[in-house]
């Protein structure tokens, strides 16, 4: 499809305050620019009234600001869910091209350790300072990462940027890390967009991080897109399912991706293979839903962060409609990896 043909498309059929089954790339009379919503701590990219991506800051701890979460207190009561679920700014959802429904779970059932899309780590620490923060999971008096500055960029027919800076630290002590993170979404065609997400982190003291299986990057996919929710998982080695890539060369995969049928459609989510700043690091995939793609569980040493130094991390994601389309998921890694972004 070419170009100029593709700014005719949009998008039909959601609003804002949820998610139609009928939301659609369809044809329009005039190529409507994507937008970007701003309100207190969240964003919302749009098109006309379709929301395709929403974005929380996480300033706040208050247990309703997170409206994909279970109303069912009792449940999240033993896991102290004003504690724990605060800790890191990240995606809630990103709507699938042909059903609208979220290609990625926003709620933290029944593996509370990763839901949506987030950028953080566990297991940092500095003898020295008497600091061992867990930025991903726990109470946030182990560690959260908090937004400082939520910025709407351009936008486009076709794209949508934004930009947030944030700071990583414990409760009544100094920041250790800061980071800033941009975000670039773009429609591609008429069933698939991007997501492009750089993350530069920058240490404030000299930091050492463990070995840990969440670590940094990780996206948890929709129920029903995880194997365990009937979904399929396929890597660009055409290796089906979970398996432990320690010991096989699937840690060496271009990408992942999570799909499955809903509402009569295909539908799916990939994570192509990172730019990042960590070696000895691969692929950790289970068949509820997780995809991390730099998984410090496989290190076999701790990896040193020295302050004042930047490091820089680049990821891909793609959503899509219909099968699991090989070449085009390859073409876009080349064109990823290829780009000159954020090369450490």
């Amino acid at each position: 499809m070419k170009r100029r043909d593709f700014l005719k498309t949009g998008i039909a059929a959601t609003t804002c305050a949820g998610v139609s089954p009928n939301f659609l790339f369809a044809e329009s009379n005039s190529a409507t620019p994507l937008t970007i919503c701003l309100s207190d701590d969240r964003i919302k990219i749009c098109r006309d009234d379709c929301v395709l991506a929403e974005y929380f800051a996480f300033r706040s701890v208050d247990s309703t600001y997170f409206p994909y979460l279970s109303s069912n207190t009792a449940y999240f009561a033993n896991y102290s869910l004003n504690l724990a679920l605060r800790k890191a700014p990240g995606f809630a959802l990103l709507a699938g091209p042909a059903t609208g429904q979220s290609l990625i779970s926003g709620k933290p059932q029944p593996w509370q350790r990763t839901f949506g899309i987030s950028f953080a780590s566990d297991r940092v620490f500095n003898d020295d300072a008497n600091i061992d923060g867990y930025f991903s999971y726990g109470p946030r008096d182990l560690g959260q990462i908090l937004s400082r500055e939520l910025t709407p960029g351009t936008c486009s027919a076709t794209t949508a940027e934004f930009s947030d800076y944030c700071d990583w630290q414990q409760p009544n002590h100094r920041p250790i890390i800061s980071d800033k993170r941009r975000f670039r979404l773009s429609l591609i065609s008429e069933t698939a967009y991007t997501l492009d997400c750089e993350y530069a982190l920058t240490p404030l003291i000299n930091l050492t991080v463990r070995p840990s299986g969440q670590s940094f990057f990780s996206l948890r996919a929709a129920v029903d897109l995880a194997v365990s929710g009937g979904g399929k998982l396929l890597n660009s080695l055409n290796v089906k399912g979970q398996r432990h890539a320690r010991e096989t060369a699937d840690g060496q995969a271009s990408w992942y991706t999570f799909y499955g049928e809903r509402n009569g459609s295909v539908e799916g989510i990939a994570v192509l293979s990172p730019t990042n700043a960590v070696t000895g690091s691969r692929w950790q995939t289970r068949d509820h839903g997780l995809l991390v793609p730099n998984s410090l569980h496989y290190r076999d040493s701790a990896w040193k962060l020295r302050m004042g130094e930047t490091y820089r991390f680049a990821y891909r994601i793609v959503a899509y409609s219909g099968q699991p389309d090989a070449g085009m998921l390859n073409r876009l890694c080349d064109e990823e990896s290829g780009s000159g972004r954020f090369v450490a």
